[in-house]
């Protein structure tokens, strides 16, 4: 029976079958470990610039947690928590049932923005999921589980670390399409400029 999606409040930061997409073949190299990285220009593999429907992907060793908005990109909402040892036919379950346009996955990057083995075992989830063709992003994690904890229904002591894990997928989701909102409304000035041209 599937979990009936949770709405949540957020604040604002500054598959059996194959889906194909020849977008979503494009890779890059990961750095070596340990190293700090920059911040990525562009964390999308084959993201189309309209609004489509992102599922948010919270890896763990134990649980992943899994979140989804939706077409327009306005909220996100968390969906459903798996075993780690099941993520990529569960979640390949799920695009195909919500008709996702894309994903996005958590990576766990140190404060210093270094990458680690939990940010190792991300991009290795998500390069299975690329094997989907669906459009794949990367979104930094470091606050999520802090929000995921501040953003938990109150008046449940108690509640299950597990309970959490889609509420950090829903923020790291609703952080990437906040950003590309914000992207597509830069853009567009420059689009009417054109236009007027």
């Amino acid at each position: 029976m599937t979990a009936r999606p949770r709405t949540i409040a957020v604040s604002e930061h500054p598959g059996g079958s194959t889906l194909q997409d020849p977008a979503a073949a494009a890779s890059g190299t990961p750095k070596e470990l340990g190293v700090p990285r920059e911040p990525d220009a562009s964390l999308e593999l084959g993201a189309p610039p309209e609004p489509v429907r992102w599922l948010g992907v919270d890896p763990g060793a134990v649980r992943v947690g899994i979140a989804a908005c939706d077409p327009e990109e306005r909220v996100a909402v968390p969906l459903e928590v798996v075993p780690a040892s099941a993520a990529f036919p569960a979640i390949r379950a799920i695009a195909l049932r919500e008709g996702a346009g894309g994903i996005v996955v958590g990576l766990p990057r140190s404060l210093d923005g270094s990458e680690g083995v939990a940010a190792a075992a991300a991009r290795k989830l998500g390069e299975r999921l690329r094997g989907l063709g669906l459009p794949l992003a990367y979104e930094d994690e470091r606050l999520s589980s802090v929000a995921a904890e501040r953003e938990a229904p109150r008046g449940r002591p108690g509640r299950a670390a597990a309970a959490l894990d889609d509420v950090a997928a829903a923020l790291i989701l609703q952080q990437f399409i906040d950003r590309r909102r914000r992207a597509r409304g830069a853009a567009a000035p420059e689009r009417g400029d054109d236009a007027t041209a």
